[in-house]
């Protein structure tokens, strides 16, 4: 990590998270035409099943990283196509092995 950059867990529904994620969505506007609309659970990103991390370079925020569980992320995509998938732990075990391995990634 380079010298003088400190990782700080916050809220995501905090006032630093929301201006960071503000200027995110303003990117998405200008490179695809519109924000990303996906409905967000803040309670997703909170301990103890995952966390919101804000990157400070001295007083100034200027980066933000998530992490939460897979089967809420999975959730999604159950939403986009419309149907339970029960396995959906083996379908992330081969997700992560396709990415790590350079292949194509599972429907």
């Amino acid at each position: 990590m380079p010298d003088g950059i400190e990782l700080r867990v916050e809220p995501y529904d905090g006032p630093v998270a929301q201006s960071l994620i503000a200027a995110v969505q303003q990117e998405y506007v200008e490179r695809y035409g519109g924000p990303d609309d996906a409905p967000v659970d803040p309670g997703e990103f909170a301990p103890p099943y995952g966390c919101f991390v804000v990157a400070y370079d001295g007083a100034e925020a200027v980066a933000t990283g998530a992490l939460r569980r897979a089967e809420a992320a999975h959730g999604e995509h159950e939403k986009r196509t419309g149907q339970r998938d029960e396995n959906w732990p083996d379908w992330y075990a081969e997700y992560m092995a396709a990415e790590q391995s350079g292949k194509g990634l599972p429907q």
